[in-house]
């Protein structure tokens, strides 16, 4: 990928909802070339573009990774399952030790609690672990420093 492009793409990552003629002006490209590129992204690249919340002032205090190993013919109504939950906010298949990596988001312990048990009940797993998130220090960071931009060269 050509500097450029990646230079572009470190503004978008930084922030998306920035004026472009801000971002041409920190980077020296020229608006319309950015635009172009945009939408080319768009096309290629660009996945989806969103906003990071703050889930801690939406309510949701307990954020947690499930980690989940089930029995081979249960994987398939486990992602299904998973899927459907308001309360897994990303879904992970994996080739480790486990099968699956859920990040969930929680009111508080006693519905986690309750989610853990409910699929303990209804799925065969064999293991299921979970990680609670107390802090988060670096989230979505890739690109969003011009010496990332740097590093991919």
């Amino acid at each position: 990928m050509e500097k450029r492009d990646l230079r572009i793409l470190h503004h978008l990552r930084k922030d998306s909802g920035r004026p472009l003629t801000e971002a041409s002006k920190e980077s020296g490209i020229p608006v319309t070339t950015i635009y172009d590129r945009m939408n080319e992204f768009r096309k290629e690249l660009i996945k989806k573009q969103t906003v990071l919340l703050d889930f801690t002032k939406l309510g949701l205090l307990v954020k947690t990774h499930l980690l989940v190993k089930a029995e081979s013919d249960e994987r398939e109504h486990i992602e299904e399952f998973l899927k459907e939950q308001a309360c897994v906010n990303s879904l992970y298949r994996g080739n480790g030790s486990y099968d699956f990596m859920a990040e969930c988001l929680f009111k508080n312990f006693l519905e986690l609690h309750k989610f853990i048990e409910g699929m303990c009940k209804n799925f065969r797993i064999i293991e299921l672990s979970n990680y609670n998130i107390v802090e988060e220090i670096k989230k979505e960071d890739f690109l969003t420093k011009i010496e990332h931009v740097e590093a991919q060269r």
